[in-house]
């Protein structure tokens, strides 16, 4: 069961769990935070408490988060008081950021990480920047792994990484994109064979770095998975025990990180038949999980493990041993929540149907579907078990749409390879039984040809070669592991009598370096009150400075108002049709200028414009100034909020140009129209502003592009100031169109 282990596991093999914080430690931290700490352990103190709340407390998982994010505001504030290095303040932002993509609150935390991202790039550290790319393309993952700017943040990191010539940083994120990848097969942005080849180049940049640490373990792994994924079972199995391997090298033997290079070694064993070394490797998992349990994720784990455990040791015809296996370990771990429900189900509907009592395996079965329906994951593998149940017991009709349900609820291309290979078997049969031969024949010629592309001779002889060097491996190690306890045990004896003599010596020095350390609390409270002083006085230059830039806005407005004005009362005198139309055409230029104006002096985020009320602003001015009453309808689509000024003012002429072109052209002889303003996200970083009128449209054979006039040539320039393309087309009326890219200067923009 591939998907099984996979699902329930990745947080686990991305090594979040490999020191868990558990009650006791939670309930230590909470007494330390009482007494009197450097102010860095403070906070550090209080990022453990909302880790623990975020990751490792199981039950209520909503409230654990809001107590999470009630931690990690409390160290921003802590932060904030003690006036503590930027760093500090950043990584409470991000922690921050992560609990918002757990409570699926995804444009709150990209945000929050753009703010530090942006704080990293005016500081020019290019190394904090990199690894905040990263961080939030790994945390968004948790929260939304089907973001399609994921790859871009981990491409945008391997990027600077590349310039800052750090390959083994290089190697942790195409690590990561590798993963990214084999979650989401079947996905636009998941394929087997990219994760396979990002892995794979991992790999070569860890062994070129020499590096050993619990990533080049993960890398194995992930590339184990992939190869049994696509029915390379040789390759599946040399990379499990590479993980294995190089776990242990580096002393990773206890914790929950490891558990799933057990599992995987025995889901390949499975596979291969060989039930016992499965059973093996499941009981060594579930041992391991089971150390952990304090971990939140641990009992899921274990469930899963001993499923396949179960299944492993009824294949081997040991079911009292599995009956007495699941239900020894289920009275003492009873299920907490759906997920387990649905497999202790799955557990005692095997043992029934391995008793022969098959009403109530068919009772278990269904309410396993139920369960698994109810925690939203692994549905699709029960109706996969219960499929194969029916077929047992001749029930054609039910194992046909058991089947059937399995693919409706999981895409073909994301199944293991050994479960389109039983699946072709089981349509064969079920086929077979109803007489459709043509169909039967098909099924089986697909069955041989995947099974033998798996199994060929040349391959059982390398896992025949692979397992057997393991194994004598594993006992070598056994005997290395034997004989560093003896010698750990005769350490132990002499360093009783070392820590004795040094106990007084440690007592001096502690009473030294806390005199020490009272003195330099001292020295950095006077640095820290001058420091107060400094940021109160900048505090006060940049209220200073924002009042001046506001008025200077207002005054800007108030002057245009005159001029507008002044042309107003110049135009009750001129008789001029002409000169009339140009002098009320600057009007209406000037009053979308002034409006961006008026809209920075009102805004509390100096140099941005809210684009949908100043969009709305201009219509209800030039509907007005037209005296169009309801005779044109004006439509507005606006998916983006705050625009750089350098932006907005271009944006606002070329509308200003394009409605009222519009509404002179278009509805000459017309008593109702429409027109639709629309700004709209293109693709990541590029959009188009449309306004589109329902008029006769264009003249034939007129390119309004060569037309010689101030408005046209107004609306070309602006669209090259601001780096766009300018487009009119003649389609079902006059559609004006400006592409172009949005400078990365906002600090709230949404892209619908």
């Amino acid at each position: 069961m591939f998907l099984t282990i996979l699902n329930i596991c990745s947080f686990v093999v991305h090594g979040q769990f490999t020191v868990p914080i558990d009650q006791k430690e939670s309930a230590l931290t909470q007494k330390a935070l009482q007494g009197r700490l450097p102010d860095s352990v403070r906070v550090e103190l209080v990022w453990n408490l909302g880790k623990y709340q975020m990751l490792n407390k199981p039950g209520k998982y909503k409230i654990n988060l809001d107590s999470a994010m009630l931690y990690f505001k409390y160290s921003l504030k802590l932060v904030d008081s003690l006036k503590m290095k930027a760093n500090f303040r950043y990584e409470c932002m991000c922690r921050i950021g992560e609990v918002y993509f757990l409570r699926k609150e995804i444009r709150s935390g990209k945000s929050i990480y753009m703010r530090v991202i942006r704080e990293y790039q005016r500081l020019g550290d290019k190394k904090r920047e990199a690894r905040t790319w990263f961080r939030l393309g790994i945390k968004l993952k948790n929260g939304e792994p089907l973001d399609p700017e994921i790859p871009y943040y981990l491409q945008k990191t391997i990027t600077m990484y590349n310039e800052l010539k750090q390959w083994k940083e290089v190697g942790d994120v195409m690590m990561e994109k590798g993963i990214y990848n084999k979650e989401n097969i079947g996905n636009i942005a998941g394929n087997l064979d990219s994760a396979e080849y990002q892995l794979s180049q991992a790999l070569k940049l860890y062994r070129r770095a020499g590096y050993k640490d619990h990533n080049l373990s993960l890398t194995f792994y992930n590339l184990s998975v992939i190869y049994r994924n696509k029915g390379k079972l040789d390759q599946s199995l040399a990379n499990s025990i590479a993980s294995i391997r190089s776990a242990n090298s580096i002393g990773d033997t206890t914790t929950l990180g490891i558990v799933p290079y057990y599992g995987q070694l025995g889901l390949i064993y499975t596979d291969l038949g060989l039930y016992k070394k499965s059973a093996e490797n499941y009981r060594k998992a579930i041992a391991l999980s089971l150390r952990n349990r304090d971990v939140g994720i641990a009992m899921d784990i274990t469930y899963n493990y001993l499923n396949e455990l179960v299944r492993s040791l009824i294949s081997a015809g040991k079911t009292k041993e599995a009956v007495v296996m699941s239900n020894s370990i289920m009275k003492v771990y009873p299920p907490a929540d759906p997920l387990q429900y649905g497999i202790a189900a799955e557990i005692r509907g095997r043992c029934y149907e391995a008793l022969m009592q098959y009403r109530e395996a068919e009772r278990s079965f269904l309410s396993m579907i139920h369960f698994y329906r109810k925690s939203g994951s692994l549905e699709t593998l029960g109706y996969k078990v219960l499929s194969s149940f029916y077929l047992k017991q001749k029930k054609y009709a039910l194992a046909r749409q058991a089947l059937k349900d399995q693919y409706n609820y999981l895409p073909i291309n994301t199944m293991a390879f050994s479960t389109l290979i039983d699946d072709e078997l089981s349509y064969f049969k079920i086929d077979s039984a109803e007489g459709k031969l043509n169909s039967a024949i098909n099924h089986y010629k697909r069955y041989k040809t995947l099974s033998d592309s798996a199994f060929n001779i040349t391959k059982s002889n390398q896992l025949a070669r692979l397992s057997t060097q393991y194994e004598i491996e594993k006992k070598e190690n056994d005997i290395i592991i034997l004989k560093k306890d003896a010698q750990l045990e005769r350490e132990k004896t002499a360093k009783a009598y070392f820590t004795r003599n040094l106990t007084l010596v440690a007592i001096a020095a502690l009473i030294f370096f806390f005199i020490l350390l009272y003195k330099s609390y001292l020295a950095n409270r006077r640095k820290a009150a001058a420091l107060s002083m400094l940021v109160k006085e900048k505090d006060q230059f940049l209220e200073q400075k924002e009042w001046l830039m506001k008025e200077v806005h207002h005054r800007v407005k108030n002057n245009l108002q005159i001029v507008m004005g002044l042309l107003q009362s110049q135009s009750a005198y001129i008789k001029n049709k002409e000169a009339l139309r140009a002098i009320r055409n600057s009007e209406n230029r000037m009053h979308s200028v002034a409006l961006i104006h008026q809209k920075l002096y009102q805004s509390d985020s100096p140099g941005f414009i809210n684009m949908p009320e100043y969009i709305d602003e201009l219509i209800n001015y030039l509907r007005d100034s037209f005296d169009l009453g309801n005779r044109i309808h004006f439509k507005k689509d606006i998916k983006f909020d705050n625009l750089n000024v350098n932006q907005a003012l271009p944006l606002g002429l070329i509308i200003n140009e394009a409605i009222t072109n519009a509404i002179k052209y278009a509805f000459a002889g017309k008593v109702f129209g429409s027109v639709v303003v629309s700004f709209l996200p293109i693709e990541y970083g590029l959009y188009c502003l449309i306004v589109k009128d329902d008029g006769p449209g264009l003249p034939s054979g007129l390119d309004p592009l060569n037309i010689k006039s101030m408005g046209m040539n107004l609306m070309k320039g602006l669209s090259k100031q601001i780096g766009g393309k300018l487009s009119i087309e003649d389609a079902q009326g006059t559609s004006v169109c400006v592409k172009f890219k949005i400078e990365h200067l906002t600090d709230n923009s949404s892209n619908g």
